[in-house]
């Protein structure tokens, strides 16, 4: 785009028209996050926003909330902001699993890959270079699960340990789960809260959020 001043309007336009590249320059991380904010409600297509470093990732991530928290869905899987965090790597220190990174990465990958609603995706650099589990087995390990079907409480926990979830006393992040008899906490990457449900011989209901954790396994 020439060189001067330019409006939403006129970038957006330009964007429908086909320019494949835009230079915007000046403006400060949370003047660019409302600016971004403002195109996305014009284009009404998902949007990528990459940035330089994981630590501008999270602010810009707040900022695109703040500003679009009058598009929020009332499902949450619908975003519309979904941050997609890097794994931290630090030589020589051991870290305990971390349940939250991958489950945000699988998150922001499925709206996109599933065209679910009009997704804005926060990554930094570093993130879009970590690889992703192909596409064919996060395909493989997706379950849909009707209240009141038959299922196998065991199969169900075999299946959500081979998709990464792991057992917790207490149900507290995505990515985690935990059993007590015919009880079933889990917390799916694009649920607000864990899920509970409540098994019937090999029939399940689905009892609501997990208000009240697990407190045992």
């Amino acid at each position: 785009m020439a060189q001067g001043s330019a409006t939403i309007k006129d970038i957006s336009t330009a964007l429908k028209e086909g320019r494949r590249r835009l230079e915007i320059c000046g403006l400060k991380p949370s003047a660019a996050g409302y600016a971004l904010a403002r195109l996305w409600q014009e284009l009404r297509r998902p949007l990528l926003v990459v940035v330089p470093t994981p630590e501008l990732q999270d602010s810009f991530s707040r900022d695109l909330r703040f500003f679009l928290r009058d598009s929020e869905e009332d499902d949450p899987a619908l975003g519309p902001v979904f941050s997609f965090p890097a794994y931290e790597e630090l030589d020589f220190v051991d870290l305990a699993p971390d349940c939250l990174t991958p489950s945000r990465r699988l998150a922001a990958a499925y709206v996109l890959g599933s065209r679910r609603g009009l997704p804005v995706v926060v990554a930094s650099a570093l993130a879009l270079l970590q690889p992703l589990p192909p596409r064919d087995r996060l395909a493989g390990l997706t379950e849909y699960l009707l209240v009141g079907a038959e299922v196998e409480r065991d199969k169900l926990v075999e299946h959500l340990e081979a998709g990464g979830y792991q057992r917790r006393a207490l149900v507290e992040e995505p990515g985690e789960y935990s059993v007590r008899g015919g009880v079933l906490d889990f917390f799916p990457p694009l649920a607000p809260h864990p899920i509970r449900v409540e098994f019937w011989g090999d029939t399940w209901t689905r009892s609501g959020n997990s208000t009240r954790r697990a407190s045992g396994p």
